[in-house]
């Protein structure tokens, strides 16, 4: 382990095993050593008396400026075959499962950092991963002067000494890039490019969705997309804009429906995925919905609509005895425990709640009721309430009471 780990040294360093009281003093230091290098990123793992150690190059050009190179003398079958490490890259890349070597069939090991022997011995040596890893460039995506920024990681899709293309089409995130540069440039030092931005509407939510829309309205107003390095911040790409459509933005017919769904997003947080479409009672909710939590009320007209509900004989009772001949009930105010609502497919609860009713009528009319309370002794009765006008409902949030009227959960 010592001799394995000792030829770890590619910076002329003299690190002795000695001149530590541990082995966790010693492989801390040797861990130091090693991320200095500017190339590759080394890690050290200590399992039990196991030493796992990787390296990974830090960018694409690593394998051009100090590549690792080698080859293994492998046991296959009752024969000796030797592969060298770009063979085994190829296959990992074909495959998109890592290669491992098991130290039972290792013979002989010759790996270069460059021209630095990096490792030569296969005393230590327990197992040995090769994996073909695309490299992924994270990057924010933005339009200067405004808000919304992407952060996602970059992939090549392509590249030649003409052209060079990236995306995150690889990735599960919703909005999906894809960079096309040129990299011939004109007689002013410039190039042209491509790039397209779309969106999966199934994998999103209400909130990405409005953000991708404002996102890409800015895009269009502005003419402008940059792109910047996640890690340092420095600007990678500018982009100016010389033909979009620039008639409609995504989502533009239901821009004001999804902020506000976004909103309501924001404060129940429940996810609300993107409705593949929206008709219009959900049209209604979403405004009933969105006024309830953001002007705390809910004012809603019940011209054509009436109100049916079962009341238990204690409770008819007691309003038979409280309504006038006319069978008008005053203004009354109903509780709720639990306000149940549906919003594009989705259940929301709006907590507890108090509903204001104006002034309304029985239906049947009062005395058919009062007749069928004295003619009849079951336990429930339907009764429907019909408005006398077009005043309001108010819905609102309460904390305290409870229904008199009401001992319905929605």
């Amino acid at each position: 382990m010592q001799k394995t780990l000792a030829q770890l040294d590619s910076f002329g360093k003299n690190i002795k095993r000695e001149d530590y009281s541990n082995n966790m003093e010693y492989f801390k230091e040797i861990s130091k050593m090693l991320n200095e290098d500017p190339l590759y990123t080394h890690r050290l793992n200590i399992v039990g008396e196991r030493v796992v150690y990787s390296i990974t190059p830090k960018c694409p050009e690593t394998q051009r400026l100090e590549p690792i190179h080698g080859y293994f003398s492998i046991l296959s079958g009752e024969t000796i075959k030797i592969i060298t490490l770009d063979e085994l890259m190829e296959e990992s890349e074909k495959t998109g499962t890592p290669i491992i070597l098991d130290a039972s069939t290792i013979k002989e090991i010759s790996i270069f950092k460059g021209n630095k022997p990096l490792l030569a011995d296969t005393q230590n040596v327990g197992q040995i991963e090769v994996r073909s890893v695309p490299f992924e460039i994270p990057v924010t995506i933005y339009v200067p002067g405004n808000g919304i920024r992407y952060e996602i990681s970059l992939r090549v899709e392509e590249k030649n000494p003409a052209l060079l293309i990236l995306s995150n089409y690889f990735s599960d995130f919703p909005i999906k890039f894809r960079f096309q540069f040129d990299l011939q440039k004109d007689d002013d030092h410039r190039s042209t490019g491509r790039f397209n931005i779309a969106c999966e509407t199934k994998s999103l939510d209400v909130t990405q969705a409005y953000q991708f829309h404002v996102f890409m309205g800015q895009v269009i107003e502005n003419g402008i997309l940059a792109m910047k390095d996640s890690e340092n911040r420095n600007v990678i790409n500018v982009s100016y804009i010389n033909d979009i459509d620039k008639r409609s933005t995504p989502f533009e017919n239901i821009s004001d429906l999804l902020k506000k769904l976004s909103f309501i997003q924001e404060m129940t947080g429940l996810r609300i995925p993107l409705p593949l479409s929206i008709g219009a009672e959900d049209v209604i909710s979403i405004e009933n919905v969105y006024n309830f939590y953001k002007n705390k009320k809910i004012i809603t007209s019940l011209k054509g609509y009436s109100i049916n509900f079962p009341l238990d004989r204690e409770y008819l009772e007691l309003l038979l005895k409280r309504v006038g001949e006319d069978g008008v009930i005053e203004g009354f105010t109903a509780y709720h425990r639990k306000k149940i609502v549906n919003v594009c497919g989705i259940q929301l609860s709006l907590g507890s709640v108090a509903e204001q009713y104006p002034s309304m009528r029985f239906e049947p009319p009062i005395h058919e009721l009062r007749k069928e309370f004295g003619n009849d002794n079951k336990e429930t009765f339907d009764v429907k309430l019909l408005p006398i006008n077009n005043d309001p409902v108010i819905i609102s949030p309460m904390k305290s009471q409870w229904g008199l009227l009401s001992n319905r959960d929605n």
